[in-house]
């Protein structure tokens, strides 16, 4: 299964077997605004929640 990630006009992607450090230094590199940030196409939930837990993490700490 292939999940998405929209940030803005850069598409990242990633599956199942993505690690979490993976995922960590993907949304590291990339600095937009948050409301400019768009999740989609997550049918996993705990794969979603990971995403936005990286995502967020950069904007509250």
């Amino acid at each position: 299964m292939k999940l998405f990630v929209l940030l803005y006009t850069k598409r990242i992607k990633i599956t199942q077997s993505t690690t979490d450090k993976k995922i960590e230094m993907l949304f590291h590199k990339i600095s937009i605004p948050i409301q400019k940030t768009k999740i989609i196409k997550f049918k996993n939930l705990s794969l979603q929640c990971r995403a936005l837990n990286y995502l967020f993490q950069g904007y509250l700490l």
